[in-house]
């Protein structure tokens, strides 16, 4: 073994002051276009060039600028944007602006990206405030601007249902407008002769003791549509026959939002006022044919009426085969079973998906036991039915929507061509990507959500009045409650001899195990 050998490597004060070196990038934004600002625009892109310039441990890792765009939206700054997508690259280490205006003028916004630069160890220094975000007093002005935010959405809040009460109390609060009706110039009211035969229509045949999905079939074959130009379904109809408006009055806040920051819709059960004007407009159809759908509707949903029908009679069908299941009776074991395979033999489940009747009963108890102990499910689902009712209302009926996301999807492929031309820096292309494509998926959402013909306002009240009966009824007893499986169940789908789908009247399809028989 030959003896140690040492060398001294040189010192290299040039490569330790490199390793120190903080990429710094500058943000800079005038609100306008105009020529007067052009100056100013430019002269800050020379400043900067010079301010990092100037920084011994700072090298330059950009100029990033938008010019002519307001500072309200942050999504609509491709230069922030495009700065933002570096940031989370790993690609800057200090962002230098003129001041908290330029940077952001929505409070929420500002507060939401500061933290998430800070998470990833990057600061913001505002010249004009002289404050760094990573630094004590950054994180003063970050909860002094949170308290502010939150009054302002508050001050907002209060002022925004004071406008709607005040409103509601002189009857002038304008409502989605039901099938039927349109608001006349003066914003009152006023029949819609067209949609007026079909709500007619609507009420004649089920008078005539037809039910609410024979009724959407026929309006169906007629070609007539709804308010949205979509097709009927049962839900869409049961709206309609539940009402009131049809009868020339209006009842107003059937719903309400409650105060931030849960800021949740919830139905009106007498928390607050409701109010009910009696000849508010023209009606469609009289205060009589509407209470006889109404006798008609209850007593339908009495499933035990005449001791003819079962509670699960017409409720149960084949994953299979669609077909609808039937009660039998083996040594004093009630089991559901399908009719086809009772009938033809023509059911693909062994046995016809034979289940006991208490073992869903039993998954009935357990989906209700999920639901009450995670009731954030349904507040979400009405969360989002609220969206997609506001992207409706913006966006018109289907065919306007499905103009939409074609034109999205054109956007798309243009950017894919442009890249791959060489033509586009990348870094711009994927958040521009994801914008389109999280346009595309709101739209597409709330295109499936009209095509299931079921209005939001009728979802979310569903789902309102199914978390009203979830926290009435004694199911985490272990009980099985009649009266909420008849109020929030439409069909219980055998998909198997153990598994179940419960399809809920708000448009949920909940799954749950059962044992084999």
């Amino acid at each position: 073994m030959g003896g140690k050998k040492i060398e001294i490597l040189p010192a290299n004060r040039e490569t330790a002051q490199q390793s120190r070196m903080l990429r710094a990038a500058a943000y800079c934004r005038v609100s306008t276009s105009m020529e007067e600002q052009k100056s100013s625009y430019e002269s800050q892109l020379r400043y900067y060039e010079a301010y990092i310039g100037r920084k011994p441990d700072w090298t330059l890792a950009g100029i990033y600028s938008d010019r002519g765009i307001s500072g309200t939206q942050m999504k609509n700054r491709a230069g922030f944007q495009k700065m933002l997508t570096d940031c989370g690259k790993g690609r800057i280490d200090v962002i230098v602006t003129k001041s908290i205006s330029r940077f952001s003028r929505n409070t929420v916004e500002f507060i939401s990206v500061v933290r998430w630069l800070k998470s990833l160890g990057i600061a913001v220094y505002f010249e004009k405030e002289c404050i760094s975000t990573l630094s004590a007093k950054g994180e003063m002005m970050l909860t002094l601007l949170s308290s502010i935010a939150q009054s302002e959405a508050e001050a907002v809040s209060s002022n925004l249902k004071w406008s709607i009460q005040r409103r509601f109390q002189n009857g002038a609060f304008r409502q989605f407008t039901a099938l039927g009706y349109d608001y006349d110039e003066a914003g009152e009211l006023a029949v819609n002769e067209t949609e007026a035969e079909t709500v007619r229509l609507i009420f004649k045949s089920y008078l005539n003791g037809m039910g609410t999905s024979a009724i959407a079939g026929l309006l169906n074959e007629k070609g007539l549509k709804g308010k949205r130009g979509i097709p009927f379904k049962d839900g869409a109809v049961r709206y309609i026959l539940k009402n009131e408006i049809y009868t020339g009055d209006l009842l107003s806040q059937k719903t309400f939002t409650t105060d931030l920051p849960e800021k949740q819709k919830k139905k009106n059960n007498g928390e607050l006022q409701m109010y009910f004007i009696e000849n508010n407009h023209e009606a469609i159809i009289s205060k009589e044919d509407f209470e006889a759908a109404q006798r008609i509707m209850g007593s339908r949903s009495e499933n035990l009426s005449n001791g003819q029908r079962y509670l699960f009679s017409g409720k149960i069908v084949c994953g299979d085969c669609d077909g609808v299941f039937r009660r039998r009776v083996t040594s004093g074991e009630v089991f559901w079973l399908c009719g086809n395979h009772i009938k033809e033999k023509s059911c693909g489940q062994p046995l016809g998906g034979k289940v006991r009747e208490r073992e869903i009963q039993q998954a009935f108890v357990r989906l209700c036991g999920r639901l009450k102990c995670n009731e954030n499910i349904l507040e979400d689902l009405c969360r989002r039915l609220e969206e997609a009712d506001a992207a409706l209302r913006q966006s018109g009926n289907g065919k306007e929507i499905l103009r939409e996301i074609e034109q999205l999807e054109k956007q798309e492929q243009a950017l894919t061509r442009m890249l791959g031309d060489g033509y586009l820096d990348p870094a711009f292309y994927i958040p521009e990507k994801n914008r389109i494509r999280a346009e595309r998926e709101k739209l597409e959402k709330a295109l499936d959500l009209l095509d299931s013909g079921t209005g939001m306002q009728e979802q979310a009240e569903k789902t309102m009045e199914m978390i009203a009966s979830l926290k009435h009824s004694g199911t985490l007893s272990g009980e099985f409650d009649e009266t909420l499986f008849t109020e929030i169940v439409e069909k219980v789908i055998v998909n198997n001899q153990s598994e179940v789908e419960f399809r809920l009247n708000n448009g949920l399809h909940l799954k749950e195990k059962i044992g084999e028989v």
